[in-house]
C-alpha cells in the first residue's frame, strides 16, 4: 500500500522527453538538445534505457501506466528485501513495513528506482554468499551490464561489492574461525566478480566515460547547495524519521542480542548509514541493508526470551480461518489503495496540484523563439508540455552543472548580477513562482504580468509585443 499512490514527480517528464527522443530518432542524443543555456553541449545520460521503457509505457496507457511500473519496481524490491530477511515471519513483515516507509520517500517515477532494485539484487546475492549459503555471484555481472545503462547509481553495486569484500578481510582478522581456505576463497570470488562487473559496466553506448558519470555527478557543488534529496535529511520532517527509526532499531538489536556481532554486517552497516545521514537520496539503500540485519538479531532475541515461540504454528482452525480471512481482507484493502492511488483520474489530479499546468497552457500563445527564465521544478514539465520550446534549466542537474545552476539561482533569487544574467542570455519570458524575489524586481522594471494563479506567474520584457487577444 506504501507504494500504491502518485509516484510522477518534477523529473519524471525530462525522463519521458528524453525517451521519446531518442525513440523518435533512433539514436542516443549526443548533445543537449533541449535547453538555449547548453544547446550542442555534450550530454551522455546513462539511463536511456530505462527512458525508452517509460515511454513505452506511457505509450501504452497513459501517465498512469509510468505510474504502474514504477509501483512494480517498488512492489518487486521489497518482495527481495524480504528474501533477504531469515527467521520470524512477524518480526521479517513489521521490518518490511519500516523499511518500505523509509525508502518511500525516495520512491518516484524515475530511473533511480532500478538502482533501488539492482542494489537489492546485488545485497541479496552477496549476503547468501557471505553466510556460505550459495555462490549466485555470477549473476551479478550481467545484471550490472542492465544497470548501467538504466541509472548512474550503478555506482551503488561496486560499492556493495566493495564493503563486501571490507566486510569479509575484516571478519578475517577478527574471527579466528574466519581465517580459513574458504574465506580466503570468498574473498577471491569477491576480487574476480568486481572485475568482472567492472568489464560488464563498459557495456553501454559510451563506454569507459560513463565510469566516470556518478562522480562528475557528486562533484556538482550545487547539488548540495540547493537541490533538497542530495541535502543532509531535515529529521524534523515525518517522512525522514523512519530512516531514523530503522537505522537506531538495527544498531540496538545489535547491541542486545545474544548472537555475535558478525564484522561483515557492521562494515555494510555504518558506511551505509552514514551515506544516508549525509543526503536524502541515499537514505533507500538503508532500507536495503538494515532489514536482514535487524531480522538476524531480533530473531535470537525472541528465541532467547521465547524459546517456545513459532508464529508459523496456528493454535487451532479457528485461528487458521481468522488468519485467512483477515489476510483476504487486507489483501482487498490493498487493492482498493493501489487502484485508487494510480488511477488515470488521480495521476492527473497530482499534475495539476504540483505542476504549471493553465500557466503552460497560457505560455502556448507566445512566441516558441523568445527565451524565457523558467523555475527549475518546472523545466522538466515545460519539455515534455512544449517540445518546441528550448529551456534556461530543468532537472538534467549533469547538463547544467555548477556554471548555470548559480546563474539560476542568482537571476531567480534577484541577487547581485541578475541583470547580467538576463542580458547575457536575451530573457524575455518569465515562468516563476510567484513568490520569486525576481518576480517584485522585473514588475517594478516595467515587465507585464499576463498570467498569474496560486502558484505560477508569467512576465513578459517590455520589448516584446503583447500576445493578441
Amino acid at each position: 500500500m506504501i507504494a500504491g499512490r502518485v509516484l510522477i514527480d518534477s523529473d519524471t517528464w525530462w525522463h519521458l522527453r528524453t525517451g521519446q527522443w531518442i525513440v523518435e530518432n533512433r539514436q542516443l542524443p549526443g548533445a543537449d538538445p533541449f535547453s538555449f543555456t547548453r544547446a550542442g553541449s555534450p550530454w551522455h545520460y546513462p539511463g536511456w534505457l530505462a527512458e525508452c521503457l517509460m515511454f513505452g509505457a506511457f505509450s501504452l496507457a497513459g501517465l498512469a501506466g509510468v505510474n504502474v511500473l514504477f509501483v512494480v519496481i517498488a512492489v518487486a524490491a521489497c518482495i527481495l528485501i524480504y528474501l533477504t530477511m531469515e527467521g520470524d515471519s512477524f518480526i521479517r513483515a513489521f521490518l518490511l513495513v519500516l523499511a518500505g516507509a523509509s525508502a518511500a520517500i525516495f520512491w518516484s517515477a524515475r530511473p533511480q528506482m532500478f538502482t533501488f532494485l539492482f542494489g537489492t539484487i546485488y545485497f541479496l546475492l552477496l549476503r547468501d554468499f557471505l553466510s556460505g549459503r550459495r555462490n549466485l555471484l555470477l549473476l551479478l555481472p550481467p545484471i550490472m551490464i542492465l544497470w548501467v545503462n538504466m541509472h548512474g547509481g550503478f555506482a551503488v553495486g561496486f560499492l556493495f561489492l566493495l564493503l563486501a569484500a571490507i566486510g569479509q578481510a575484516a571478519a578475517m582478522f577478527l574471527l579466528p574461525e574466519e581465517r580459513n581456505r574458504q574465506s580466503f576463497q570468498r574473498l577471491g570470488w569477491l576480487a574476480v566478480i568486481g572485475i568482472a562487473c567492472l568489464l560488464a559496466a563498459l557495456c553501454n553506448p559510451y563506454g569507459i566515460e560513463m565510469l566516470a558519470y556518478p562522480f562528475r555527478t557528486v562533484s556538482i557543488q550545487a547539488l548540495q547547495s540547493y537541490i533538497q534529496e542530495w541535502q543532509s535529511p531535515d529529521f524534523h520532517l515525518l517522512q525522514a524519521q523512519p530512516f531514523l527509526w530503522l537505522f537506531f532499531l538495527t544498531i540496538l538489536l545489535v547491541i542486545v542480542s545474544p548472537k555475535r556481532a558478525d564484522p561483515r554486517e557492521l562494515i555494510f552497516l555504518g558506511v551505509i548509514g552514514y551515506m544516508g545521514f549525509l543526503a536524502w537520496r541515499n537514505t533507500s539503500l538503508l532500507s536495503i541493508i538494515a532489514p536482514a540485519i535487524a531480522a538476524t538479531h531480533a530473531d535470537a532475541i525472541l528465541r532467547r526470551v521465547l524459546p517456545q515461540w513459532d508464529s508459523n504454528r496456528a493454535s487451532s482452525l479457528a485461528m487458521r480461518f481468522l488468519n485467512v480471512i483477515l489476510v483476504c481482507l487486507l489483501g482487498v484493502a490493498a487493492l482498493i489503495t493501489v487502484i485508487a492511488g494510480i488511477s488515470p483520474q488521480a495521476v492527473q489530479q497530482s499534475v495539476e496540484a504540483r505542476m504549471p499546468v493553465k500557466a503552460v497552457d497560457a505560455l502556448q500563445q507566445l512566441p516558441s523563439n523568445s527565451r524565457m527564465l523558467n523555475a527549475y521544478n518546472w523545466g522538466s514539465y515545460l519539455l515534455w508540455r512544449m517540445p518546441d520550446r528550448k529551456v534556461f534549466v530543468d532537472g538534467r542537474t549533469d547538463v547544467f552543472s555548477d556554471e548555470i545552476l548559480n546563474q539560476y539561482v542568482v537571476a531567480m533569487s534577484g541577487q547581485t548580477g541578475w541583470q547580467k544574467v538576463l542580458e547575457q542570455w536575451d530573457i524575455q519570458i518569465l515562468l516563476a513562482e510567484s513568490s520569486a524575489p525576481l518576480v517584485q524586481i522585473l514588475e517594478l522594471k516595467g515587465w507585464r504580468v499576463v498570467f498569474s494563479d496560486s502558484k505560477s506567474i508569467i512576465l513578459l520584457s517590455p520589448a516584446l509585443p503583447a500576445p493578441s487577444g
